[in-house]
């Protein structure tokens, strides 16, 4: 049998050629459009809550907001890490709250967490509506 493939591919030598030539142009090609990282992407999904009062005074901004937003965000599944940054400044005062998660963990689905601990009454649990 392997006599027969090599007499006929001796015989169709201009066909083999024109054969390994489309699938070779076909693997230069493939290659070309294949995404390959020289490193791979390690960091992992991070997500910050950011709050502005210009009205509130550092120990309030602290206790008012950047403290409930970390008890609240804190149990988050997949969470990694929470850090906690409050600046304040002349004009306005921000919170900002930091939160990591497992790389496993997709943005989508953690900002979808994070919206409904924060925001608890956005889905009515008795209608399933929306409330805005």
């Amino acid at each position: 049998m392997l006599a027969r493939l090599v007499s006929w591919s001796l015989s169709n030598h201009y066909l083999v050629l024109g054969v390994t030539i489309v699938v070779a142009l076909a693997g230069v090609l493939s290659l070309n459009a294949l995404s390959i990282d020289a490193f791979p992407d390690t960091t992992p999904v991070q997500v910050q809550v950011n709050t502005a009062s210009p009205s509130l005074v550092p120990e309030e901004v602290e206790r008012l907001i950047s403290l409930p937003v970390e008890q609240s965000l804190g149990g988050l599944p997949g969470l990694k890490m929470v850090r906690s940054l409050s600046q304040f400044g002349l004009s306005r005062n921000r919170s900002q709250v930091g939160l990591a998660f497992s790389t496993r963990s997709g943005v989508s689905l953690q900002l979808a967490w994070m919206l409904l601990r924060l925001f608890p009454k956005l889905i009515s649990p008795r209608r399933r509506q929306r409330c805005w």
